[in-house]
């Protein structure tokens, strides 16, 4: 969330305090994980937008004591889980143990990210079209929104539905 350009946490950092707009999240999980000494941590599991400060300083304000966080870990953003991850430093000690094709085993397919976006798949020849950007119609599409378009099995982008219910190239990964 940002404020004229400026992420909300920047001001948080600095002890400023800013009006937020009332917005409409989702809170899947909030666990009590431990407590002691005036401190909780907590696990929780929401929806994207969700500002966990605000979640904070709501609670500290329910309890009458204020409150605000030490500590902010991210285990999940999507699809993408912590569990799931390497660091560079572990990925630059693998490359130098075992070489530049061992590590390709750590790659995930760029698809991964959008796999809730529904799938339309175009043979070759549509594909070209689209390739040089230009939107093409193909049967069995949403009516709206924005699709994960496959050349046969090849991802090469993301397209959106247009007005015509064609679907137009968005972001495309060509070779």
């Amino acid at each position: 969330l940002k404020i004229k350009g400026v992420p909300l946490y920047k001001f948080a950092r600095k002890g400023i305090a800013i009006e937020r707009k009332t917005r409409l999240i989702s809170v899947y999980k909030i666990e009590l994980v431990n407590f002691g000494n005036g401190e909780l941590e907590l696990d929780i599991a929401c929806s994207k937008g969700t500002y966990i400060r605000t979640i904070a300083d709501d609670l500290g304000q329910d309890l009458g004591c204020g409150a605000h966080i030490i500590k902010l870990h991210r285990t999940r953003a999507g699809v993408f889980e912590e569990a799931d991850c390497i660091s560079s430093k572990e990925l630059a000690l693998e490359k130098a143990s075992m070489g530049l094709d061992k590590i390709d085993q750590h790659l995930i397919p760029m698809d991964q990210a959008i796999l809730d976006l529904p799938e339309v798949k175009l043979p070759s020849s549509t594909a070209s079209y689209v390739k040089n950007g230009q939107s093409v119609l193909v049967r069995h599409v949403p009516e709206e929104g924005l699709v994960r378009m496959y050349e046969e099995e090849q991802f090469i982008g993301i397209g959106c539905i247009d007005d015509e219910g064609k679907v137009a190239p968005r972001r495309l990964i060509v070779n």
